[in-house]
């Protein structure tokens, strides 16, 4: 049987391989108008803050169940502070290509917190 972490991290991997992936087509041929450099980037960021929560997210669970809520709101609102940002520094450096940006950013944030709630309802 897999550990619970490993699991994450395999299916959080899959996922954002697929996303690469289309991103990778609808930005070379739908929406290549409103390519930016950053989106590589932006999808790697979100892999590794996802990872970071989870991880903590696991200790906390098995350090104090009782716990775990404060703990779930703290990183909740910490992922929050540090992705907005994240997002308003790249706006306040390229104010024409705000509206991509945010709209690319949004999706992300929605898949990859659907994902890691979906995640941690599984482990509790």
């Amino acid at each position: 049987m897999e550990k619970p972490g490993f699991k994450f991290f395999k299916n959080l991997s899959i996922l954002t391989l697929c996303l690469a992936c289309i991103g990778t087509v609808l930005f070379s041929t739908v929406l290549k108008a409103y390519y930016l450099n950053i989106f590589p980037v932006t999808l790697l960021f979100f892999y590794v803050i996802t990872t970071l929560i989870h991880s903590f997210l696991l200790y906390a669970s098995k350090k104090s169940a009782g716990k775990f809520p404060a703990y779930y709101l703290l990183v909740l609102m910490s992922k929050m502070f540090f992705l907005g940002v994240f997002a308003v520094i790249y706006i306040i450096a390229d104010r024409s290509n705000a509206v991509p940006f945010l709209l690319f950013f949004v999706t992300m944030y929605i898949a990859y917190s659907s994902f890691s709630i979906k995640a941690i309802m599984k482990h509790l």
